[in-house]
């Protein structure tokens, strides 16, 4: 594995109790980083900080823009700075036709996964403006791009995402803040064994060039990379991580 040059950077994720999240944890901790992760599921963020030495996990509703806004502060008191932010959270909403669509759970799908990150940028982007320095880094999907039968909810949301870090990007070009979006394929996780089911993950890779699924330690070192001093001219950008599916 190579090195991202991140050591004595500061970094938050948010979702990072789950698949990407952790392996962009376990991956940002072996490079050096002080790593804090933000979740609603306390068990599992505890799961995720025993099986990761050193991880800092901090239970937070992203929804709650008064305790979002604390945890921020938290961290920036504890470390002194924040160097990166990568938005991890998410959920893969149910998987139904149009007509039978809860409005509720469209609702659900769209406030976690749109506006959860969001509200983390928000509050992200203030203590990062105090050293002029900043990687944040959104978790779109090939979804936003293709749309995904029977997923209208969860292609939207990313497509949103995809869009909103495009135009932070542009907001923040000449602060010294970069903001980018990874777009996966369908990958190796549990969150997509939930969405699909056996079928899916039979004839996913039949759709994906290199014949398989990625793997969220491909994802994370895109993310990583993005987070580095050596991403240095790209903001605003989506970048995938697809095996060919999608290369617009």
């Amino acid at each position: 594995m190579n090195k991202m040059d991140i050591a004595g950077h500061v970094a938050v994720i948010t979702g990072g109790s789950g698949d990407v999240g952790r392996a962009v944890a376990a991956r940002m901790l072996a490079d050096g980083a002080t790593v804090y992760a933000f979740d609603l599921n306390a068990a599992a963020l505890a799961a995720a900080a025993a099986d990761l030495p050193g991880l800092r996990p901090i239970t937070v509703d992203l929804l709650d823009e008064a305790r979002t806004r604390a945890a921020f502060a938290t961290v920036q008191q504890d470390a002194g700075r924040l160097d990166i932010l990568a938005n991890c959270v998410g959920i893969e909403g149910l998987r139904t036709s149009t007509e039978e669509q809860d409005i509720a759970a469209w609702r659900r799908v769209m406030e976690i996964n749109v506006t959860a990150p969001l509200i983390a940028a928000k509050y992200a982007i203030p203590v990062m403006r105090l050293n002029g320095y900043g990687k944040i880094v959104f978790l779109g999907s090939t979804a936003g791009k293709d749309g995904n039968a029977f997923g209208a909810a969860y292609s939207a949301s990313k497509s949103a995402i995809m869009t909103a870090a495009k135009s932070i990007g542009k907001e923040l070009a000449q602060t010294g803040i970069l903001v980018n979006c990874v777009t996966p394929a369908a990958l190796d996780s549990a969150l997509f064994d939930r969405s699909a089911g056996p079928a899916g993950r039979q004839n996913a890779p039949t759709r994906i060039p290199m014949g398989r699924l990625g793997m969220v330690d491909e994802v994370a070192a895109m993310v990583c990379w993005l987070c580095s001093p050596d991403c240095s001219f790209s903001t605003g950008g989506v970048f995938d991580v697809s095996g060919g599916r999608s290369t617009y």
